[in-house]
């Protein structure tokens, strides 16, 4: 008995000798700070890159696979995977991974987050927002994102700021609109028209754009219209020696108690800077010339005129003194509606995302 007892126990010491273990798995060394050691480069308006630093170097090669994703109601979505490259530098080894990834055009801001998975099977995840609004100016803002647009308006043609009004003109066959800042609360028709784009205020007066071929002076405190500028016929002309039908509005700004006008040629043959009272007398006129075609909204600071030009996409910057350009800025955004100087900053409308941003002047100015 007590041999049989032996023996079997011998068996049983064998068997669990020869079992299999597995292969050992090291231990994790690496944490969630060292694996932030990464950079968000919004490369375009639609377009960001996540890129390790030179310097994220691990003790060792304990990162499997890099996820990049969104997190949704706790719900994790892979977007792409990749496995990452090791370089062994003094000892240590640096984690190089570059993962680029694109938005439509709608899209200003998400919150996109990468997971390390680990050799252990566990892993990190970090969250990373992506403010492609800010590309190509870091400093810019969101002014009214798309919830509280659409809460009162939908698509613009142009607004101006006035104190903690805004006057805005939608897009389509209507007219003047203003919305209050501190109420949130938008008012019926101000002045109806059958559609435009520019609008330019102050706090007396709102000058509508209606058509591209007439100019209504809104007066705030009567609530009316009390007088027009056309380009319907040639007489009279508003410039002189140019006949209205070569001409179209392009942008209209209140700056130095002076309404500036952008008329545009007809067939790409350049545009004028027309500087008149708030009567439509005309004070003097800078012809542009084919340095700026096809402009599309303008506003000015610190004797430097802004204007959009459509065909470059590029800010224009015309100096009032020197009658010269100067160099030209890239778009904030990758279309424009609306354009306003308020309070230190350039205001700037999307078409596309529904939402009004801001940077500082001296952005542009430099």
């Amino acid at each position: 008995m007590i041999k049989r007892t032996f023996l079997t126990f011998i068996v049983i010491f064998l068997f669990f000798c020869n079992k299999p273990t597995g292969p050992i798995i090291p231990d994790v060394t690496t944490t969630k700070d060292d694996l932030s050691n990464f950079q968000t480069i919004i490369a375009d308006y639609d377009s960001v890159v996540f890129k390790s630093n030179d310097d994220l170097l691990l003790l060792k090669k304990d990162v499997v696979e890099i996820i990049l994703g969104t997190k949704d109601n706790y719900v994790f979505e892979p977007i792409q995977t990749i496995v990452p490259v090791f370089s062994e530098i003094n000892n240590k080894y640096r984690l190089d991974f570059e993962i680029p990834a694109k938005v439509d055009e709608k899209t200003y801001l998400k919150f996109y987050m990468l997971r390390f998975v680990m050799t252990d099977d566990s892993f990190f995840e970090i969250d990373v927002p992506a403010y492609f609004y800010k590309y190509p100016y870091e400093n810019a803002e969101i002014f009214l994102d798309s919830e509280e647009f659409e809460s009162f308006t939908w698509w613009i043609d142009d607004f101006d700021i006035v104190g903690n009004v805004m006057y805005y003109h939608p897009s389509g066959a209507v007219g003047l609109f203003k919305y209050n800042l501190g109420t949130k609360q938008s008012s019926n028709e101000l002045h109806g028209y059958s559609g435009g784009e520019f609008i330019a205020a102050n706090e007396d007066f709102v000058f509508c754009d209606e058509l591209g071929i007439l100019i209504s002076k809104y007066n705030i405190s009567i609530g009316s219209v009390e007088s027009q500028l056309s380009l319907l016929s040639d007489s009279p002309e508003i410039i002189p020696e140019i006949e209205n039908s070569e001409l179209y509005i392009g942008g209209l700004t209140i700056y130095g108690n002076y309404l500036y006008i952008i008329l545009n040629r007809y067939n790409d043959g350049g545009s004028i800077l027309a500087k008149y009272d708030f009567d439509f007398n005309l004070i003097e006129h800078d012809e542009l010339g084919t340095s700026a075609i096809n402009i599309f909204y303008s506003s000015a600071y610190g004797g430097v005129f802004f204007l959009i030009e459509w065909s470059t996409r590029k800010i224009l910057r015309y100096d009032l003194t020197s009658k010269l350009f100067l160099e030209s800025k890239p778009l904030p955004t990758i279309d424009i509606a609306g354009l306003d100087v308020h309070g230190g900053r350039l205001y700037y409308g999307s078409w596309i995302q529904q939402a009004i941003f801001s940077i500082p002047l001296n952005d542009l100015m430099n």
